[in-house]
């Protein structure tokens, strides 16, 4: 049998646990911070099922799950979390159906930044300092005339720009061009 002072700290150990899971709950977004480990309280840990989601996301948020067709590649689903008309999120899975987590977090929401403070709307040109160059590629698929770049010092985020006029499939804009782009969407993948 337990002891009752080892009794105590195991009792003490899931009363702290259950209050940092409940003081997750409901964070509001601009809480939230995109870092290498995740979104806010969303990471790799998180179940990818909306009665979980529903537990630490903001109250008042609405799940809408969508199929995303590729082409050359089996169709997946993503769930769109959006409070009123606004896209707040887009989240992921592993695809694992018995486990199923979130792998994935794209935010389109201003209202959460990341480890930089970077923040969308924000213009290409003013995330890249001190001699920092973004290194980018082409978007594809459902991102196709946009584009991809990677962030200094994060290694799971990628932020996605876009400008008035997308870029041909396939082609890198010249930078002057791109330098005007906004931040449409920060991107984390577990992976």
């Amino acid at each position: 049998m337990l002891s009752k002072r080892i009794l105590s700290c195991l009792v003490a150990v899931a009363a702290t646990a259950f209050a940092a899971t409940a003081a997750l709950a409901g964070q509001p977004l601009e809480s939230y911070v995109v870092r290498d480990a995740g979104v806010g309280p969303l990471d790799s840990k998180v179940p990818f099922d909306q009665a979980a989601l529903a537990k630490i996301l903001p109250q008042g948020v609405t799940f809408q799950p969508q199929i995303v067709e590729l082409e050359g590649a089996a169709p997946y689903t993503v769930l769109r979390i959006s409070k009123g008309k606004e896209l707040l999120l887009e989240l992921e899975s592993n695809g694992d159906r018995k486990k199923p987590r979130v792998t994935g977090v794209t935010v389109f929401t201003p209202r959460i930044a990341d480890a930089r403070g970077a923040r969308v709307k924000a213009s290409l040109n003013s995330l890249y300092h001190y001699g920092e160059k973004p290194d980018c590629i082409p978007g594809a698929g459902r991102y196709t005339g946009r584009i991809f770049c990677t962030v200094p010092k994060l290694d799971h985020v990628i932020y996605i720009f876009g400008g008035k006029k997308p870029a041909e499939a396939g082609i890198l804009p010249p930078p002057a061009e791109i330098a005007k782009w906004r931040l449409i969407a920060i991107m984390w993948s577990a992976t």
